[in-house]
């Protein structure tokens, strides 16, 4: 039987209500039976008008998304209405009205056409939820009024393929749930999603399941793109890990790590503020996170503090993560918008595409709201919007609201500079320039965690160089090639002992490298005692060249060695030489006393 020709329904709007059209494509374009046409289809380049009158000629039905704009539009009243109104006189054409917004309808000219939705109801004054309710009832009009001869109940099971109720998504993820899982209590609940806590019997751990109302991650490429990247191993202490991606039915969801603690949002209103020392700290935390992400090619795009739960340990995790996504349009009115708006990049905003230096500005913005306990485009209307993105473009009052090392204003003038090209190449740049504020305590901290990084890092790599057989004779090889003068002083020494005190030297640098302040004197005092127990008078020269036989020793046997393990093991060595050196100065000054 040959396939019968789809019927081709022209939708025509404002393009100010484009938020509306995408949200009746989601309901209408599934249907296998209609061919959705909006202006959305002319290809760049072409000739517009034509492709629309084209279109028009061709349509079998007509769907008018009607506001205000679209009535005050020239172009909808000179060109398309003309067109489809003619088209419906010689009753070659189906009409469809759905009201947007408020609007003079009864003094235009489509008054007297029927709507399928009541247009004292419009779309924009009511809430996602119910909204949602109005678009399964209109899409069920279209679909009954332009496909008569379907089957009603396959039509029914089509359109409940297609979105359910945020009030419905409870009950039908216990019905697809795998037993595994054991619902414990709702969380949050979105415009999109709604967050559950549940309990992985099989693994025994608490989990988040994000249910999805409509086919968002199987729908969204590039959102089911990361989903099955980061299930696949996108790990990090800060970014909230992902286990499993399920697309096949509604409801889509995604099960998570679950993280117990407060939003970062929450901890600002709670306290006012964070002080400098505990924003640095999240700041460092966050960004190192995105710079991990950045490094695989994943845009977060919806950085803001209440998608950061601080945990029971005080470390901030980033959830929510999406790739980069479309902008919302500024003339979108509800509450969710409105906060979108406010913490969204200049480029999005304009319609470009998120990237790194997106998630580089809302960072920016996080890291003004810790400081200032307010957000940086603080708009509580959509009248107040305009003003504060005007404001928003000066930087002018970042000094004042934050109240931090001018250093650290600089920082953040620099990552919410309008254009791109202005911010830090990269987050990591932007992290190196915060750690060189002066006078910040957390400078300290966070050397210190640098340091346990560079030694967790040398002991893995010393670790990996154990399995060669001959690291030992090699360092002694290399050192004795480089001090010639040092061989007669081991030329009675057992091999064997003296390869175990130079393992235990080097794990010895190793853990004084991680913790200092916590095993200083006592670990590496007794190896530089040792030796002058032993009357070894050690010149300076020889603990640098000693450091150097040990990187090209470990460098020749360790075969993951990498660049940043290099500069680890660097910094190890020179720390824990430099205190020999120093304590043996010290011991000699005594002693001559």
């Amino acid at each position: 039987m040959p396939r019968r020709r789809p019927i081709r329904l022209f939708v025509s709007y404002s393009h100010r209500d484009e938020k509306y059209l995408e949200e009746l494509r989601k309901y209408l374009e599934p249907e296998r039976g209609l061919d959705v046409w909006s202006d959305e289809r002319i290809q760049a380049g072409a000739e517009w008008r034509q492709q629309i009158g084209d279109a028009l000629a061709d349509a079998d039905a007509a769907v008018l998304l009607v506001s205000q704009d679209f009535l005050n539009s020239a172009f909808i009243r000179n060109h398309e209405l003309p067109s489809l109104l003619e088209s419906v006189r010689r009753r070659r054409l189906r009409l469809f009205l759905i009201p947007i917004g408020a609007c003079t309808w009864r003094s235009a000219v489509i008054e007297r056409f029927q709507w399928v939705h009541d247009p004292t109801r419009p779309l924009k004054a009511m809430r996602p939820a119910q909204r949602e309710q109005a678009l399964l009832e209109i899409n069920r009009q279209i679909v009954e009024a332009l496909l008569p001869a379907r089957d009603d109940a396959a039509a029914s099971n089509g359109l409940e393929a297609l979105s359910m109720a945020a009030s419905d998504v409870e009950q039908a993820l216990r019905e697809t749930l795998p037993s595994q899982y054991e619902l414990v209590r709702e969380v949050a609940r979105g415009a999109y999603a709604t967050v559950f806590e549940a309990r992985d019997q099989l693994l025994g751990r608490s989990v988040a399941i994000k249910a999805f109302q409509h086919g968002e991650v199987c729908e969204d490429d590039s959102l089911y793109d990361f989903y099955v990247r980061s299930t696949a191993g996108l790990k990090h202490r800060n970014i909230c890990s992902v286990y499993t991606v399920q697309t096949q039915r509604l409801p889509n969801y995604v099960v998570t790590e679950f993280i117990a603690g407060d939003s970062l949002e929450a901890r600002i209103k709670r306290d006012g503020h964070c002080s400098l020392e505990q924003a640095l700290d999240y700041f460092t935390r966050i960004g190192d996170a995105l710079q991990y992400a950045h490094e695989r090619s994943l845009v977060h795009n919806r950085i803001r503090p209440a998608h950061i739960i601080v945990d029971a340990e005080d470390h901030p995790v980033i959830s929510g993560f999406h790739t980069a996504m479309n902008a919302p349009r500024v003339d979108r009115d509800d509450s969710l918008t409105l906060e979108d708006q406010m913490y969204m990049a200049p480029e999005t905003r304009a319609g470009k595409p998120a990237t790194q230096a997106t998630d580089q500005y809302l960072l920016g913005l996080t890291l003004y709201e810790m400081l200032a306990g307010k957000p940086f485009i603080a708009a509580t209307s959509w009248g107040d919007l305009p003003l504060k993105l005007a404001r928003a473009t000066s930087l002018a009052d970042i000094p004042e609201s934050c109240d931090c090392p001018t250093e650290l204003t600089n920082v953040i003038k620099r990552m919410l500079a309008s254009d791109p090209a202005g911010r830090y190449p990269s987050i990591a740049t932007a992290l190196a320039d915060a750690w060189s504020i002066s006078g910040s305590r957390l400078n300290r901290r966070m050397r210190a965690d640098v340091a346990a990084q560079q030694a967790e890092a040398a002991r893995a790599s010393y670790k990996r160089a154990l399995s060669s057989a001959d690291l030992y004779e090699r360092i002694y090889k290399a050192f004795f090639a480089g001090c010639p003068a040092a061989v007669p002083m081991f030329a009675k020494t057992d091999l064997k002992r003296q390869y175990e005190l130079l393992h235990h030297a080097i794990v010895l640098m190793l853990a004084f490298h991680a913790h200092p302040a916590s095993e200083e004197p006592t670990i590496l005092s007794r190896v530089a005692a040792r030796h002058g127990q032993l009357g070894m008078q050690i010149p300076a020269d020889w603990y640098d060249t000693f450091c150097g036989a040990i990187q090209q020793s470990v460098q020749q046997s360790d075969p993951d060695l990498s660049d940043a393990v290099r500069d680890a093991w660097a910094a190890v060595l020179e720390n824990g030489t430099r205190y020999m050196r120093e304590y043996g100065v010290k011991r000699g000054a005594t002693s001559d006393a």
